[in-house]
């Protein structure tokens, strides 16, 4: 773990709007937000006062301007004035390649580097300004920091797209609201105060959760049936000690030949949904990493015209399967790993990040080559709801969620950790009547699936 900054940046809680809000949920966490240099709204608009000192600062990709022999346009990594050795700083200009003593990580005393040769002079005979300005300190310093984040093959690499200031704080609501909406879901919203501005995050949930299908009967008619033989919330939670777990997967897709076609989640496969406002910045939850995991097919072998799937173990699970939960276990820990190292590098080793893996084997496999037979789910946002809470109005619930959010007009994240208590959910007063859940709760409601 790289050295931890000690800046925190702590928002304020003002007392006259408490006073008047509402407070329907108790709510403790923390939450982490990078914000792009040059695509945040927030940052555009000095939102954030003195921010360059409130935040910790990533810079990786921009250094110094050689034909405008000034720093790049978009750079906030340090200048001259400023200690590159702070521990605000995760990079810096001194952008340089290890040439020497990668073999042996332990001593540092054969190490070398040299700058990239976009900083040298392009005349052997000169000197440019970075080769005076870097010492092997300063370019150490760089590799130290960048090359992690530039290898990152998880969900964190976006550090190495922008310049970001980063920072964390408290969830310190001073308004909460939790509902049951006019379709039934539960919403959590609050509004926290962030240097005098307004930031505010809303996740929504389907407490009745459960992907159903209309299939024919053998006498012409027809019934409901859960998509896939199971309750998907049942299968989730098989793992989560005592909660049931809701992932928040609004725009999800399949990918039936590996990402070249996107298959988008139908609005029914949909469990939930998260909202983000920093400020002058929206963000939308990030969707879950879904693939096809399947491909390898035996040709119809035992002439029911089927293809099967290869499974050489015969343990009625497809050995392709198995080898793709494999990786994706291995790829969702790196992924994990990467965002606490790099994303992280100034929270110290106390900042938990975590990623979900569903394996999908509960699923029937249905041999049909155009099909989405035994696909993986890398799930970065979810909701938990610990047993015996009711889900209803004037019922107490009780639960913690991770919502993982990206800047719907900005290259900017951020990630919110929480547990809440909520002691009386409240009925929404601008609630209105949902005719599908009429139809289906009516006595002619099958009728409704024909």
């Amino acid at each position: 773990m790289r050295r931890s900054a000690s800046i925190l940046f702590l928002s304020p809680l003002l007392a006259q709007a408490v006073a008047c809000a509402p407070d329907d949920a108790e709510i403790k966490g923390s939450w982490h937000v990078w914000l792009a240099a040059n695509s945040s709204n927030t940052v555009d608009n000095d939102d954030i006062e003195e921010i360059d000192a409130k935040a910790t600062r990533f810079e990786c990709v921009r250094t110094w301007d050689q034909t405008k022999e000034r720093w790049a346009d978009g750079y906030v990594g340090p200048t001259e004035d400023e200690d590159w050795q702070s521990s605000q700083f995760v990079g810096g200009p001194c952008q340089a390649n290890q040439v020497a003593g990668a073999d042996t990580p332990d001593d540092t005393s054969d190490d070398e580097y040299e700058l990239k040769n976009a900083l040298l002079a392009e005349d052997e005979d000169e000197t440019s300004y970075m080769e005076e300005y870097c010492t092997q300190d300063m370019m150490a310093k760089y590799v130290a920091d960048c090359e992690p984040i530039g290898s990152a093959t998880g969900s964190s690499g976006f550090l190495a797209e922008d310049g970001y200031y980063a920072m964390q704080g408290d969830l310190e609501p001073w308004r909460s609201e939790a509902i049951i909406t006019g379709e039934g879901e539960l919403q959590l919203a609050f509004h926290q105060r962030i240097q005098g501005e307004d930031w505010h995050l809303i996740w929504t949930i389907d407490p009745d959760f459960r992907p159903e299908a209309c299939l024919s009967t053998e006498g012409g008619g027809a019934e409901i049936v859960p998509v896939h033989g199971s309750s998907w919330v049942e299968e989730w939670s098989a793992d989560e000690d005592g909660h049931d777990i809701f992932y928040i997967n609004a725009g999800a897709f399949h990918s039936p030949d590996g990402g070249d076609t996107l298959w988008y989640y139908p609005s029914d496969w949909t469990a939930g949904f998260g909202y983000s406002k920093f400020i002058g910045e929206e963000f939308l939850s990030v969707q879950p990493d879904v693939r096809r995991s399947l491909s390898q097919i035996n040709e119809d072998e035992d002439g029911d015209g089927i293809p099967d799937y290869i499974d050489n173990d015969v343990n009625g699970i497809p050995d392709e399967q198995e080898q793709s939960v494999d990786i994706e276990l291995a790829a969702a820990a790196l992924d994990r790993a990467e965002w606490v190292e790099n994303a992280g590098a100034y929270f110290g080793n106390e900042w938990q990040m975590d990623v979900k893996v569903e394996d999908n084997l509960w699923r029937p496999i249905d041999s049909i080559q155009s099909g989405l037979d035994g696909w993986t789910e890398r799930n970065y946002s979810w909701v938990r709801i610990k047993s015996g809470s009711e889900v209803k109005v004037g019922g107490k619930v009780t639960g913690d969620f991770q919502v993982v959010l990206s800047g719907l007009e900005s290259n900017s994240r951020m990630v919110v950790r929480g547990e809440f208590t909520i002691d009386e959910l409240r009925e929404d007063k601008w609630a209105y009547s949902f005719l599908e859940d009429d139809l289906r709760e009516s006595e002619q409601g099958e009728k409704f699936c024909e």
